[in-house]
């Protein structure tokens, strides 16, 4: 399905679910000559969920994601819509209501006001997050390290302002070295080409004397494109390669992986890296893996030489419900884990530091565009 054709979609789905939500929740009720009650309006809520779940099996070409857009739009925009239609309405004696009717209608509106807040506000509402973590004694000689984590860009804006402002609230921290997992365009390919030079413009602006380094992840999957993105960046992309540099004096390998490590214990180049990041010789270089996929942790081994994993992909879950977490990270580390931060976990081959990135950016294409309890982030990571 083109993406004009699920737009379409989208808006026949949310007038199909507002409009099942009004006949159960007010139509329904005057035809029987009765007030709406509280099971009316619930009724109306559910019976909206139920139209987009089937519009979502019913639709050709509609996919897990376009699947989420299609409850959005009945949770947090139909369902809300007719629910502050009824407030309205009740209020004016337009229609008939009882007083909890009132109050379930009240709360779809909240509901609504807060998917409105996941739209318009949570998303641009950029952190400059901050974590410390101490390196074993061995590697800990010389002074603490400034590392810049800026991840999962994924725009399609050509103008850029939000990507801007995260590029330059990075670079005011003044990091020493700089880590990029992955993901810069989601986009079809005309767009991509339309947000490219915007793009560039934003990764143009990160520096740092350790150097600035790049994995690839899910939506820069071609390299051609990806390769000329980068150029006149400090980018150095090091998917599947292991590189030294020296940051404050102190020596510093970076492994880079491509997402074929989330296939481990399967052989593969990815793997190769992990084994060879492990096994290099020396003993007073920091060991970084860096990886789009929080998975990475997993290859690594019992007592492992590397030092930390940093990676992205999760966006931090985008929705945080309270005192649960994220419902849906597509990772295999803890929900906790997923939900950003620095973490040490337990993989059953050990336990292994890593630190998530919450990233800048959303998943885009059918998915909803939305970051609730879960605000877009750069990170600046003090290693002593």
């Amino acid at each position: 399905m083109t993406p004009h054709a699920f737009n379409v979609a989208s808006v026949a789905v949310a007038a199909a679910c507002a409009a099942v939500a009004w006949w159960a929740s007010v139509a329904r009720p005057r035809r029987e000559s009765r007030k709406a009650g509280a099971l009316d309006v619930a009724g109306g809520a559910l019976a909206a969920a139920l139209v987009a779940v089937a519009a979502a099996v019913a639709v050709p070409g509609v996919g897990p994601f376009g699947a989420i857009r299609f409850l959005w739009l009945a949770g947090m925009v139909s369902a809300p819509l007719v629910a502050a239609a009824c407030v309205v309405l009740a209020a004016r004696k337009r229609i008939a209501m009882t007083r909890t009717a009132v109050v379930f209608a009240s709360l779809g509106v909240a509901t609504g006001l807060l998917g409105a807040w996941a739209v318009f506000v949570e998303p641009f509402r950029l952190q400059v997050e901050r974590a410390e973590w101490t390196v074993p004694a061995v590697r800990a000689a010389g002074e603490p390290i400034r590392i810049g984590i800026l991840a999962d860009l994924q725009t399609d804006d050509a103008c850029g302002a939000h990507e801007s402002a995260a590029a330059d609230a990075l670079m005011a921290e003044r990091p020493d070295l700089i880590l990029v997992p992955g993901d810069l365009i989601q986009a079809p390919p005309d767009e991509y080409d339309r947000a490219a030079p915007r793009v560039r413009g934003v990764l143009s602006r990160l520096d740092a004397p350790g150097g600035v380094f790049f994995v690839h992840g899910d939506v820069d999957d071609d390299e051609d494109r990806v390769r000329a993105l980068l150029q006149g960046t400090r980018l150095r992309a090091v998917t599947d390669e292991v590189v030294r540099t020296v940051v404050r004096g102190r020596p510093v390998t970076i492994g880079g992986v491509s997402l074929m490590i989330r296939a481990w214990p399967a052989r593969c180049r990815a793997s190769s890296i992990v084994d060879e990041l492990e096994s290099a010789p020396g003993g007073d270089d920091l060991r970084i893996l860096l990886s789009h996929a929080p998975d990475a942790v997993f290859a690594l081994r019992a007592g492992s030489r590397i030092d930390l994993v940093v990676a992205g992909h999760t966006h931090g879950g985008q929705v945080v419900l309270p005192f649960f977490g994220p419902p849906m990270t597509l990772s295999r580390v803890p929900r906790a884990v997923a939900a950003g931060g620095l973490h040490r976990v337990d993989t059953g081959r050990g336990a292994h530091w890593i630190h998530v990135s919450r990233g800048v950016g959303l998943e885009r294409m059918e998915a909803p565009r939305i970051r609730l309890f879960c605000p877009p982030e750069v990170t600046v990571l003090t290693v002593r």
